[in-house]
């Protein structure tokens, strides 16, 4: 994600009932993965400090190479997931060049995976 022309990293994580809570928005004029590595580890010191348990296994983002470096980086071990959004969208590209047969076909099998992705007709 970008604002004006600089990316965007928004951060967060789950409280003690699932929910999501966001925790930081930082815009970074060099999209390196150094930046965005120093930005996690940032996040993880705040988090320490306030006696927060900071451990994160799933991280989500959209495709990003340096993205997914700094993330590889802080956490080997954590499963990193594309963003839903951006795998829409890849997936919306893709139906475009499907014949129109198949088209709303397609979008149905998908938005069966992911129900909350749009409303369906019933």
């Amino acid at each position: 994600m970008k604002f004006k022309v600089y990316p965007r990293l928004v951060l967060g994580g789950t409280d003690s009932n699932g929910s999501i809570v966001l925790s930081r928005l930082a815009i970074d004029k060099a999209d390196n993965p150094n930046n965005h590595l120093w930005v996690l580890k940032e996040m993880e010191k705040i988090a320490i400090s306030l006696g927060l348990d900071f451990n994160p296994k799933y991280s989500i983002a959209d495709s990003a190479p340096q993205l997914s470096k700094a993330i590889q980086e802080f956490r080997p071990g954590s499963t990193r997931i594309n963003c839903w959004t951006h795998v829409h969208i890849n997936i919306q590209r893709m139906n475009m060049t499907l014949p129109e047969c198949f088209k709303n076909k397609f979008l149905d099998e998908v938005g069966l995976i992911q129900p909350s992705s749009r409303q369906r007709k019933v």
